[in-house]
């Protein structure tokens, strides 16, 4: 029996032996596994984190400029698209002192202008234009060939270095490139084109109306029904010297030359306006004009000048009319809303002029 008792009793003892050298083991490993879960936890934070902001990179960096916002026949613009041709512009007149980039309207005036671009690009084939790589070399040597002073003895390698040296000096002023800024002077000679095509067919003789004309800015400040009011007493010609317009005398103006105040020279019902007519103020986007009217001439050759004015005032309307046409037939698409609008400005103002005040 006492034989037996010592045995349980060592047996009970080693027992005891293992279960204290196997504590510290199992807090161990219970120790490790606790790291391994938070391990796995704070990963998956991580990563949901790290998903996080690459889904806003993505929303706010890579889908947009990527968004279809026009479309002429196939041929696409995206948004990023839109907002390079912007920056070409801030890049262009970034050294003007008045320069003002309107954010108001600049992005959807733009993407008309790059609709009308490729409208015409397409379209002149069939209208006769083409551009040749002779006309984009003269025209960017009316721009940045040096001109020689009278006596000035140069030699046509030293003219042509500065040539390429004017030229290179506005492409990395303007951060444009050598394709960007041709690309460029090929729509702005297409354009050109386009107009001494109309001012070929512009009717001279024609009716005209001899005006008087003051030009205000509609953010200057001045009530323009105040100097309206003002004309009546102290005259048209006293307020046009005073506002530094002279005597505002401005010119012949046949009809269509001047949307801003064709309505008032040549109404669409009754008659024209009697001689000494003085127009309410005629507020446009372009500025509030009040027309004086002079005289009448039913027979009146038309000035060059005059007769470009209505040639570009024609391929307004040509484009205009294109567009309309396009959109009802489909072969021109303008997806452009809101928040489209919103992201093209905030992208524009980050590459903007900085000004001092």
């Amino acid at each position: 029996m006492v034989q037996q008792n010592e045995n349980n009793s060592r047996t009970r003892n080693r027992s005891n032996t293992e279960s204290d050298a196997s504590s510290p083991r199992d807090r161990l490993a219970e120790e490790l596994r606790k790291q391994k879960f938070a391990y796995i936890i704070g990963g998956s934070l991580i990563g949901i984190i790290i998903l996080i902001v690459l889904i806003g990179y993505y929303r706010e960096f890579y889908t947009p400029p990527r968004v279809v916002a026009g479309e002429v026949r196939g041929v696409t613009f995206t948004m990023g698209d839109l907002v390079q041709r912007i920056r070409v512009l801030q890049g262009l007149n970034r050294y003007q002192e008045d320069y003002m980039l309107d954010l108001s309207s600049t992005p959807f005036e733009f993407l008309q202008k790059l609709i009308h671009v490729e409208i015409l690009k397409q379209a002149a084939p069939g209208l006769g234009i083409s551009i040749s790589e002779s006309e984009i070399e003269e025209e960017l040597k009316k721009q940045f060939y040096p001109e020689i002073q009278p006596g000035q003895e140069t030699g046509s390698n030293q003219l042509e270095q500065e040539f390429q040296s004017n030229y290179s000096s506005f492409l990395t002023a303007t951060n444009l490139t050598k394709s960007e800024y041709e690309s460029i002077l090929g729509e702005v000679l297409r354009e050109r084109k386009l107009t001494l095509s109309f001012f070929a067919t512009i009717e001279s003789p024609q009716a005209q109306t001899e005006i008087a004309l003051i030009v205000l800015d509609r953010y200057s400040g001045t009530p323009p029904e105040e100097l309206r009011g003002r004309i009546e007493t102290e005259g048209f010609e006293a307020i046009a010297a005073e506002l530094n317009q002279s005597d505002g005398y401005f010119g012949w103006v046949p009809e269509k030359a001047f949307p801003e105040f064709n309505d008032f020279l040549y109404p669409s019902e009754g008659e024209a306006p009697k001689i000494g007519t003085i127009s309410d103020p005629i507020i446009q986007d372009s500025g509030v004009f009040i027309v004086k009217i002079l005289s009448y001439d039913e027979s009146k050759e038309v000035e060059d000048p005059v007769k470009y004015k209505l040639a570009m005032e024609a391929v307004k309307t040509w484009q205009a009319t294109q567009l309309q046409t396009g959109s009802e037939d489909g072969w021109v698409k303008i997806n452009f809303n809101s928040d489209k609008y919103a992201w093209v400005t905030n992208q524009v103002k980050l590459t903007a002029p900085r000004t001092n005040n």
